[in-house]
């Protein structure tokens, strides 16, 4: 456990009865006194916090020990609401940070929060100085804690104790697939085509489950050129088109093309980031896309959901350029 000091002020305390992950818990605002802290809310089925997801792992391995990055999971659905659903979520979304289950909404009430994700900027001292509603939060604090760490280091506010953080997925068994998010089987050749999304690779396997190939050496990046030797980061939906393997790259925002007769991977649309704002037409690679999901193939174009611009794409691959399919830029249930 980690020392108690002051109590913070004007803030609404932890929960006594919470669940943590990735630390020991129960534990109270007091416990964070001398600290920065970025509390984000979010929950386990919006493709917005993915993203903010992946700015809290930036904010956290540029700033901790001084900045506490802590995840307040506020669960949209009831079926989020369980300590075992929010650990597989930290799990899945590799979260090296401590997370707090908020499954009353205590928290988020609390704190006045109306939309996932929310990240509060909170000073050593326990004052809110910055709430970002959405996306783009590594941007749009960095600079405002690098200014907040420097002026409390000067008046000797700081507490450079690092967290006693006790990883979930320490405890985690080795497992032959990890959070697999896309399966393809292939009658004519017998073969199954998985997206081995947690260790970062494809796995090529017979119909009774020999493994027969494995595509990428299983570090999360982006990298092209031989099977041993490529990268992906949370691949996902696939499409076969004869020797031809389609993956939707998730994390490095990408379209990539596994041909199985060279034994070559290489990247077709995306360059490697998430596009800042409204996706736009134009040649696939060097079109900047948000999350693609999934794939379907259908004769020479490849229509993709584009999870995070809540889209439908279209790819045509004879002459390279793409476009939006279907559906506006907001989330909805709509038909026309």
């Amino acid at each position: 456990m980690m020392r108690r000091r002051t109590k913070l002020p004007e803030l609404p305390d932890f929960p006594p009865d919470a669940q943590w992950l990735n630390i020991e818990g129960p534990l109270r605002m007091s416990d964070f006194a001398g600290k920065a802290i970025a509390l984000s809310f979010f929950t386990s089925c919006c493709i917005h916090c993915t993203h903010v997801i992946t700015d809290l792992r930036r904010l956290h391995a540029r700033f901790e020990p001084d900045l506490a990055v802590i995840g307040v999971h506020s669960p949209k659905l009831s079926a989020e609401r369980t300590d075992d659903a929010v650990r597989e979520a930290v799990l899945r979304h590799r979260i090296e940070f401590p997370v707090v289950n908020d499954r009353d909404m205590r928290l988020w009430r609390g704190h006045g929060v109306s939309a996932w994700p929310t990240t509060l900027l909170i000073s050593p001292v326990g004052r809110v100085i910055a709430r970002v509603v959405g996306e783009g939060i590594f941007a749009a604090l960095h600079d405002g804690i690098v200014d907040l760490l420097r002026d409390c280091a000067r008046g000797g506010e700081l507490d450079h104790e690092p967290l006693p953080l006790r990883l979930e997925r320490d405890r985690e068994p080795v497992r032959p697939l990890c959070f697999p998010a896309g399966i393809l089987a292939d009658e004519a050749s017998q073969r199954l085509f998985i997206s081995d999304t947690g260790h970062d690779r494809m796995i090529i396997a017979s119909f009774d489950g020999r493994v027969l190939d494995v595509i990428g050496d299983g570090t999360p990046g982006m990298e092209d050129g031989e099977f041993a030797r490529a990268r992906f980061r949370e691949p996902r939906g696939l499409a076969l088109d004869g020797n031809a393997l389609y993956v939707a790259d998730r994390g490095n925002h990408a379209i990539r093309r596994l041909d199985l007769q060279s034994r070559m991977v290489a990247t077709i649309a995306g360059v490697g980031r998430q596009a800042p704002g409204i996706m736009t037409a134009g040649q696939a690679a060097s079109t900047d896309l948000n999350s693609p999901w999934d794939l379907t193939l259908t004769e020479h174009r490849l229509y993709i959901t584009m999870a995070g611009a809540h889209q439908i794409w279209r790819l045509d691959l004879q002459t390279d350029e793409m476009e939006p399919f279907a559906g506006g830029t907001m989330p909805g249930l709509v038909d026309g």
